[in-house]
């Protein structure tokens, strides 16, 4: 797509970790995991790796949230 700002792996994961401490200063998102070594299992059993896992706890509701750039 013209104009099109294509960043590399380590912008993007840089650039989302500034967003979520950011969020995380504001609204207590945790960052759990990040980089190469980032890994989460899904239903099947089989890891995945993915750029960044934060979470946030609400009251007695907890949310997961992975990060990925394909």
């Amino acid at each position: 797509m013209p104009g099109r700002n294509n960043l590399d792996w380590k912008s993007y994961e840089a650039v989302q970790i500034i967003i979520y401490k950011t969020l995380g200063n504001k609204s207590g998102v945790k960052i759990e995991s990040h980089g190469n070594s980032c890994k989460i299992s899904g239903k099947s059993g089989v890891d995945h790796q993915i750029d960044i896992l934060a979470s946030l706890s609400y009251g007695i509701h907890s949310y997961r949230t992975v990060s990925e750039r394909k």
